[in-house]
C-alpha cells in the first residue's frame, strides 16, 4: 500500500442566499476537511509564504496592466477599437471609486481595486484570516497538457 499524505485544509461556507449577511455569524460554517491522499496521487503541496507588502497598490497595479504574464498590455486593449475614446471612459468610470463602491452598497462580494473604496465588512472580515496561496503560472503554462491529461486520467473517470 502506498504512503498517504494528510492534508488538512480550513474552510468557511456560506449559503449563497445569504451573501452579504456575513456579519451573523451563525450564517458561516466553518470546519477543517482532513484528506488522506495517497502520495502517488499527490502532485504537490503548496504552502507559499505571505507576499511581501507593496509599499503603493495603485503603482503596483498599473505596472501589472502594463507588464502582463500574458495577453495584451492594458493600453494595447483600445488600440484598433471602434470608439476607443468611449471604451476609454468605461474604464475610467469601472475603475473610480464610485462605481466600486457600488459593489459595498449592494452587498456584492468584491474586493476592490482603488485604494481610496473599502471592502465591504461582511467581506473584509472573511478575508481577514483566509489563506490565499500563490499560483506559478509559469510552472502552470509549461505544464499544462500534462497537469490536464493526469487531471483527466485519474480525477474523471
Amino acid at each position: 500500500m502506498s504512503q498517504m499524505h494528510r492534508a488538512v485544509i480550513p474552510y468557511e461556507s456560506i449559503d449563497p442566499l445569504t451573501i452579504g449577511a456575513a456579519e451573523n455569524d451563525e450564517l458561516v460554517y466553518r470546519d477543517t476537511l482532513e484528506l488522506d491522499i495517497p502520495e502517488a496521487n499527490l502532485l504537490a503541496e503548496i504552502r507559499p509564504d505571505e507576499p511581501e507588502a507593496v509599499a503603493d497598490a495603485t503603482a503596483a497595479a498599473v505596472h501589472a496592466l502594463e507588464h502582463p504574464h500574458s495577453g495584451p498590455r492594458f493600453s494595447e486593449l483600445l488600440k484598433g477599437a471602434k470608439n476607443p475614446a468611449a471604451g476609454k471612459k468605461l474604464i475610467d468610470w469601472a475603475t473610480s471609486p464610485a462605481m466600486q463602491n457600488l459593489y459595498a452598497k449592494h452587498k456584492i462580494n468584491f474586493v476592490p481595486a482603488h485604494p481610496e473604496v473599502q471592502t465591504e465588512a461582511s467581506l473584509a472580515a472573511i478575508l481577514k484570516d483566509a489563506k490565499i496561496f500563490a499560483i506559478d503560472d509559469a510552472y502552470a503554462g509549461a505544464n499544462r497538457k500534462r497537469i490536464v491529461d493526469r487531471w483527466v486520467a485519474e480525477i474523471l473517470p
